[in-house]
């Protein structure tokens, strides 16, 4: 009997895919997917994705990377505890992967940690973990934290609303860390890097932009942020850090811009890109310095600035980005014509802040454009400028679509 089910089984793969290959044949990619959509149950077209598969390169880039081996985890806990204010304070591991970072991290005594996964891949090992050391000390939520879009659209959902499970998750982890957490002392979130393509500018948009947002688990005074970054990012600080006297020339992005502006940063140790899985690329950008070495890795540690509220108050962050961001596509443009189309009437102010007809945003030190943001948006002629209604359209609705272009900045 068995035998008589396996061969049928073999008879419906075979025709499955006899079927499958014809329909492509003779349709096109859209035309293949729509007619599967429309003419096949739910469960056909699972058995027929199942048929194909997913190859395993494919399968290997959709996983949540993390490090190979248990030095490699090590070495990164040691460089982190070296780096915090309080060693013993709770982390959080956004993205976790095989529980090698969290193991290594109980090992060393801290006192709680909290991993965040979107797969069920690595669930054994977190429920070892969780038995191991108890429910004190470790738990594992199966929350994905960096989707920012998710938690903005369902900011203004009712309970009954069924993806306001996100709010949930991170009202627990909210929760979880007020209790775990010692007065006085912070705690912090580390994360890899779970995008191949994006790498660790995910992580980074999802602080920047949901810092402003009275957020349960970033807004808190003292969080502190490590991650792993191509040495492309350090290069593209100095450069801003430097950007008058700078002698190559870089891409770089508001979300970059507002980082160097608003956060403390701090390069802590060098990985090698190969020591995770999947290994991070090592493809070397026509833009980098010599020095710029792309099969590193460095670890970064970052912390809201401790003065922001006389930099720049928080609720102002977000329209800065969008300010940043309108600038920046017109990088190699003189500065003042380039304001005059966002806010008409704006020259002769721009020149009493010293700003000059050969000014060039590419070359504009952050700080002034800073400076300029705080002083534009006191005047009248941003009230019924273009810009501000730019940026009231991009934010009132939640999430804005301006920093895609900056995520995938690599």
């Amino acid at each position: 009997m068995l035998r008589s089910i396996a061969t049928r089984l073999d008879l419906d793969l075979h025709l499955m895919r006899s079927v499958k290959k014809f329909l492509q044949s003779q349709l096109t990619y859209g035309q293949y997917h729509q007619y599967m959509r429309v003419f096949c149950l739910r469960r056909q077209c699972h058995f027929a994705k199942d048929v194909l598969g997913v190859s395993k390169s494919r399968q290997r880039y959709r996983d949540v990377r993390h490090v190979k081996d248990e030095e490699t985890a090590a070495k990164l806990v040691q460089a982190i505890l070296e780096h915090r204010k309080d060693p013993m304070a709770p982390v959080v591991h956004a993205e976790a992967g095989t529980g090698l970072v969290c193991q290594e991290l109980l090992k060393k005594g801290v006192t709680s940690v909290i991993a965040l996964y979107s797969t069920k891949k690595s669930m054994a090992e977190y429920e070892r973990l969780e038995k191991e050391y108890g429910p004190d000390r470790f738990r594992s939520i199966q929350w994905s934290m960096l989707n920012l879009r998710l938690k903005l659209t369902n900011a203004g959902a009712g309970e009954g609303h069924g993806n306001n499970l996100y709010s949930r998750a991170e009202a627990f982890v909210a929760q979880l860390l007020h209790q775990k957490t010692r007065p006085g002392s912070c705690y912090a979130l580390f994360n890899i890097g779970a995008k191949v393509k994006h790498e660790h500018y995910e992580f980074l948009f999802y602080i920047l932009r949901n810092m402003p947002n009275d957020d349960p688990i970033l807004s808190q005074p003292g969080v502190e942020f490590f991650f792993l970054a191509h040495p492309r990012f350090k290069s593209k600080i100095e450069f801003l850090a430097n950007i008058e006297k700078a002698t190559f020339s870089t891409h770089y992005s508001a979300l970059l811009a507002a980082a160097y502006l608003l956060y403390d940063i701090s390069f802590i140790a060098e990985f090698g890109a190969n020591s995770f899985d999947p290994p991070f690329k090592t493809t070397k950008a026509v833009q980098d310095p010599d020095w710029v070495n792309p099969n590193l890795r460095l670890l970064v540690k970052m912390m809201l600035k401790k003065d922001i509220e006389s930099i720049l108050p928080l609720d102002h962050h977000v329209s800065f980005f969008m300010f940043l961001r309108q600038l920046y596509t017109k990088k190699t443009y003189r500065t003042i014509p380039t304001m005059e189309m966002l806010v008409p009437g704006c020259g002769l102010r721009m020149l009493a802040l010293d700003f000059t007809m050969m000014d060039i945003i590419l070359r504009t030190q952050p700080e002034r454009l800073l400076l300029l943001y705080k002083h534009m948006v006191q005047w009248p002629e941003y009230q019924s400028s273009p810009l501000r209604n730019f940026i009231l359209q991009k934010t009132r609705g939640g999430i804005d679509d301006w920093p895609e272009s900056d995520i995938k900045e690599n």
